[in-house]
């Protein structure tokens, strides 16, 4: 973490040295929306378990960014997202095969799944930072990274006097602990309120590379352990502030003299 932590300071502190944008300053800012696991699929992308009833769930993050190279970003960011879903008719693959699963379950259960991490990123805006001067203008861009999460994972009953199941990281379990890589691709939309102030809205794709999203192990009906990945999506607002960098400051607003003629735009 620490290690991960002190790259991220790196790679931030030579960005704003050499950056050949410098007016763009630093971006520091929060986001918040809703979180919601798709499916679990193989790696080849053939085929997918969907075991749950799936329900959205809160997602938010902070965030600090640099802009550079007049298309460009990075960044990085802490999260906590969470996800859930129900299922009243319970049939898992892991019953007969998991240590927790030995017998069928019968009555409705649910999982909660808290998850706590870091993410890095590139992004990609399609104008150019020098043309964008027009407030509440929307600027779409891109971003891919990874990063790594880890599970506060609970399956239990939806009656409370049953309890749980089983877990990782959280309730009765919190001596069970486990991680896994993130990868991401995002899409979004950026307006400035001001000079310095802006929002943004994001859609987001993750893929994880373990299959416990949902707090259930998969298998085979032959009882070897099937290797799905997790999928899940997140649809979220920010609100951020962006300094003011070295050089001649961004500007903003009729008669202004960086504005751009109409045909550079």
């Amino acid at each position: 973490m620490k290690k991960i932590n002190i790259v991220t300071f790196l790679l931030l502190t030579y960005s704003i040295a050499f950056a050949q944008n410098p007016t763009s300053g630093i971006v520091i800012g929060t986001k918040v929306g809703a979180s919601k696991m798709i499916t679990e699929i193989t790696p080849d992308f053939k085929e997918h378990l969907t075991e749950f009833d799936h329900k959205p769930g809160l997602a938010i993050d902070l965030e600090i960014s640099k802009l550079l190279l007049n298309h460009w970003e990075i960044g990085t960011n802490i999260f906590l997202t969470n996800l859930r879903g129900e299922n009243d008719n319970p049939d898992f693959t892991a019953e007969g095969f998991h240590y927790k699963m030995k017998d069928p379950i019968d009555d409705p259960v649910e999982y909660t799944n808290r998850l706590m991490g870091q993410k890095f990123f590139v992004g990609y805006y399609f104008r150019s930072f020098e043309n964008i001067n027009a407030l509440f203008t929307p600027e779409p861009f891109l971003r891919a990274g990874i990063g790594y999460l880890q599970y506060g994972v609970e399956l239990k009953y939806q009656d409370p006097e049953l309890g749980s199941i089983f877990g990782k990281g959280t309730g009765d379990f919190t001596n069970f602990s486990t991680s896994s890589m993130l990868f991401f691709l995002s899409a979004g939309v950026k307006s400035y309120l001001s000079p310095n102030f802006f929002i943004n809205t994001t859609l987001s794709c993750n893929y994880t590379n373990y299959d416990f999203l949902d707090g259930v192990y998969n298998y085979y009906n032959d009882g070897t352990r099937a290797d799905l990945r997790g999928i899940y999506t997140e649809f979220k607002l920010g609100f951020y502030f962006q300094t003011n960098g070295s050089g001649k400051s961004r500007r903003h607003g009729k008669g202004s003299s960086a504005d751009p003629l109409p045909f550079s735009r």
